[in-house]
């Protein structure tokens, strides 16, 4: 989706009340860390279709969903810090320790103060940077307080704002009352501790109080899977327009001609167009990527038993070549034929637009 002057971004904030699933490949053994951008559209338009009253429709017969509403993924936010995709570029780290190099590949998010020194090559001093975790990089201005606070206990002040569980659970065979059981996974967010929910959405200005009121419906209905046993509930804490002064907001704009690149913010699906085109290419160095197989369950009106089609999709923090005033990216049918066959049965659509934040690479020179 092509950011024009009719659309307006809102920025959001969610206080998780529940554990939360977020199946990436169908199997409730395992967990995605975060909600995608292709999962919070869906459950949007599930908790807009029971709202007859909005007055818009979303599904004009046998076309993609309407376009005019696009969500990013949703990342953790810790207070007043928000948390970024690392960027998938190349960076000049000060530091000579092979330990540190290695932790900081196995960083997945960066705060709003690091992402622009990351996106524009560094040099970024690690050891001086705060960990939390192994997925988390923030600098120590940023935390409440300022950097004394962690100069004097050496340690951050939260251990972790995210981990990973399972849940046993028990079936009886009817014919034998026979027990087994299974295991379900579960992302829980530090709430106690000031962790949130925080994503961008581009829509129309007059349609802002009608996403909002769908929102807080969906974090009633819950996000993800699971919702039958509690997972997924959440309130809306804050949803207003992005103000100018936001640091995210120059890169947001209808991009200048100048700007080659974007980092993505959500999962994008290129168009055939776009490959061709060279939004991938190999033949730019500064294009790096990776891509995760989305599939799981259709819901509607209730669980179908049916899996959608699975496609590839490039991940949050590829940065990819704009091409043609895009990429603009797809909604992908991915309606499985056992489905179409069935009664009042409808397309399923996978969200794969791009969303991102256009910039121009900076060479790094390792030698220097």
């Amino acid at each position: 989706m092509t950011p024009n002057a009719q659309h307006t971004v809102f920025r959001w904030r969610a206080v998780p009340k529940s554990p939360f699933h977020f199946g990436d490949r169908g199997d409730r053994a395992s967990t995605d860390l975060w909600p995608r951008s292709d999962t919070v559209f869906g459950a949007f338009l599930a908790a807009w279709a029971l709202r007859p009253e909005s007055g818009r429709s979303f599904f004009p017969e046998g076309q993609p969903p309407d376009s005019s509403i696009q969500f990013s993924s949703l990342f953790p936010a810790w207070g007043r810090v928000r948390f970024l995709p690392r960027p998938y570029v190349r960076v000049k780290l000060q530091t000579e320790d092979a330990a540190d190099r290695k932790a900081f590949g196995k960083v997945r998010f960066v705060s709003e103060s690091v992402f622009p020194q990351l996106l524009h090559g560094g040099p970024i001093a690690f050891g001086r940077h705060l960990r939390i975790g192994d997925l988390f990089l923030l600098h120590p201005d940023d935390l409440p307080g300022g950097p004394a606070r962690w100069e004097r206990s050496g340690r951050p002040p939260v251990e972790s704002l995210l981990e990973t569980d399972t849940i046993a659970g028990n079936v009886l065979d009817r014919v034998t009352s026979a027990a087994d059981t299974f295991r379900r996974a579960a992302v829980r967010f530090n709430q106690e501790d000031g962790c949130r929910l925080w994503g961008l959405v581009r829509c129309p200005a007059d349609a802002a109080d009608a996403v909002q009121a769908a929102l807080a419906e969906l974090g009633r209905q819950g996000l993800g899977g699971l919702r039958s046993i509690g997972f997924g509930a959440f309130e809306v804490e804050s949803f207003e327009p992005l103000p100018a002064a936001d640091p995210l907001a120059p890169l947001l704009r209808p991009p200048e001609p100048s700007a080659t690149h974007l980092c993505l913010l959500s999962l994008y699906h290129p168009t055939r167009a776009e490959v061709e085109g060279g939004v991938i290419g190999e033949d730019d160095p500064h294009v790096a990527y990776d891509a995760l197989r989305r599939g799981g369950w259709i819901w509607s009106a209730g669980d179908t038993a049916l899996r959608k089609r699975t496609i590839r999709m490039l991940t949050e923090g590829s940065v990819v070549r704009r091409v043609g005033g895009g990429p603009t990216g797809d909604i992908v049918d991915v309606t499985p034929e056992a489905f179409r066959s069935r009664p009042r049965s409808h397309t399923v659509w996978r969200d794969g637009r791009a969303f991102g934040l256009a910039f121009s690479p900076k060479e790094v020179n390792d030698d220097e």
